[in-house]
């Protein structure tokens, strides 16, 4: 069963990711994004993880672009720059809208997530964004993902990550489905991208005189599974950086498998 993937690229060729570079005293900083009004768009057919993680790993080397979960509203010209809109804003009508059907895709947005002690983002990145899905309910586990560290992950000496973890669903999901349910399983992500118009921001962050901090930023990782049931009640308690996940989560790694 095929799902889309909404890409919006800007005019101009101004960046849709951060910039990171050196402070008057050394540091590593970031520069916001300087988002714009008017973007092209096109529509990516998905069908399963292997798709998804192909998409994303061009996206990633595509600082202009970024993803939406909304499908064009009806009426849109779909030949001429578009803005993001969810609402109308004066004369100009809203341009995107939740898909009505939902969509089979979800992104899981970390954002600074105390690291498990053990953990090595820097020589096994790959393991390191395995352990967040250990903060999902269980119908996660054991599921192929593409992880992705964000902008900010690592600037801060590792004691948190913050990451993108990609997954295919099962069945076609809404947007209210999706806000609802990460609302009942209290977990620690960003709900906001559960949203017609919110970037899911795919890009890997521009370099200003500084190296990736970050040896390999995304991969795809294979699991037990390809995608998640669509049952998203969670079941028991939600996991924490308690030591018993914190073994439970060294016990998984040791069958992930990368793919390179």
């Amino acid at each position: 069963m095929k799902t889309m993937l909404t890409v919006l690229t800007t005019l101009g060729g101004r960046a849709a990711t951060k910039t990171l570079c050196r402070g008057a005293d050394g540091t590593v900083i970031k520069a916001p994004a300087a988002m714009c009004r008017l973007f092209d768009f096109r529509r990516e057919p998905i069908e399963d993880i292997s798709d998804l993680a192909c998409v994303l790993e061009q996206l990633a080397a595509d600082p202009c672009s970024f993803v939406i979960r909304g499908e064009p509203c009806p009426g849109i010209d779909l030949r001429r720059p578009v803005r993001r809109l969810k609402y109308a804003d004066g004369d100009s009508p809203p341009t995107f809208r939740s898909s009505v059907h939902g969509e089979r895709w979800i992104c899981c947005d970390f954002d600074k997530v105390p690291r498990i002690a053990g953990v090595d983002p820097i020589h096994d990145p790959e393991s390191a964004l395995s352990t967040l899905t250990w903060l999902l309910p269980a119908e996660f586990h054991g599921v192929s993902f593409w992880g992705q560290f964000s902008s900010s992950a690592g600037l801060d000496g590792w004691r948190t990550m913050s990451a993108h973890l990609w997954f295919m669903l099962s069945d076609p999901v809404t947007d209210d489905d999706l806000n609802a349910w990460a609302a009942n399983a209290d977990i620690p992500i960003d709900r906001r991208l559960f949203n017609a118009v919110q970037p899911h921001y795919t890009a890997a962050p521009i370099l200003d005189g500084i190296d990736d901090p970050i040896r390999r930023r995304c991969c795809l990782v294979e699991g037990a599974f390809d995608d998640v049931p669509l049952d998203f009640k969670p079941s028991g308690p939600t996991r924490t950086c308690a030591p018993a996940a914190q073994r439970a989560a060294s016990k998984a790694m040791e069958n992930v498998v990368v793919a390179r």
